[in-house]
């Protein structure tokens, strides 16, 4: 485990609403961290928090080996940092291309714009054949595959997915998962938050069971995928 990205004794809530408490991690660098739980467990509170969306109440947030737990997301988008939110956020009003465009909004992106906007197009070809359509006008599967080139314009070393299949059909959602290990041979480190444990895990290095905001087990994701607790509590079995 490297010291890429860590995160140490997070403590995270709205208001007197405290949601994270005392959450520890580490992502591996260059491969997926995943972080599984049920629906309000914490999952999207971290991810926001990690990428300056919400105020940490304590803690330590660590980046290449730089202390950035109070910086804003401007800054940690500029800095490397990227996330992907749940429910994809697009532009509907805006075409395909606009919508990708708006990602590399920082000098650093800027730098690689037209790079990355071939990586992207090459990844999710669907793109490039409806890159003059307004986003709004995309299948939901689409619009997930726009939010992910989005985020990936805006030229991440860290990328932060909040359930990136929720809402999708089977199919779409297989199509997704079968995508999210070619980011990291892009040389992206990636920490995916997701509900579809299953699939989830067959594709982590790592990862974290998060119940009521706390870390309750961790392991590699194989190890995890065949733990009994982890089977009967998210599996069925």
């Amino acid at each position: 485990m490297s010291d890429f990205f860590s995160v140490q004794d997070l403590h995270v809530g709205y208001g007197e609403v405290r949601v994270l408490h005392g959450v520890s991690l580490t992502a591996v660098e260059g491969g997926i961290t995943a972080v599984i739980g049920s629906n309000g467990a914490g999952k999207s509170t971290l991810l926001r928090s990690l990428c300056g969306i919400v105020p940490i109440g304590s803690g330590t947030v660590s980046f290449e080996g730089r202390d950035v737990t109070d910086e804003s997301a401007e800054r940690l988008v500029a800095g490397g940092i990227s996330m992907v939110p749940e429910g994809r956020w697009i532009f509907p009003d805006m075409t395909v291309l606009e919508n990708l465009r708006v990602g590399a909004i920082n000098p650093r992106a800027r730098a690689v714009k037209d790079e990355t906007l071939q990586a992207v197009m090459e990844m999710f070809p669907r793109l490039r054949e409806r890159s003059s359509q307004l986003g709004g006008t995309l299948s939901g599967g689409e619009q997930q595959m726009l939010a992910l080139g989005r985020g990936l314009m805006a030229a991440p070393k860290l990328l932060l997915l909040d359930e990136p299949t929720l809402g999708l059909a089977p199919g779409i959602a297989k199509q997704i998962f079968k995508i999210l290990p070619d980011l990291t041979a892009l040389g992206l480190t990636v920490i995916l938050a997701e509900q579809n444990v299953s699939k989830t895990l067959s594709i982590a290095h790592y990862a974290y069971v998060l119940e009521n905001g706390a870390i309750v087990l961790e392991g590699s994701g194989k190890d995890l995928l065949g733990n009994d607790a982890i089977r009967a509590a998210y599996l069925g079995h």
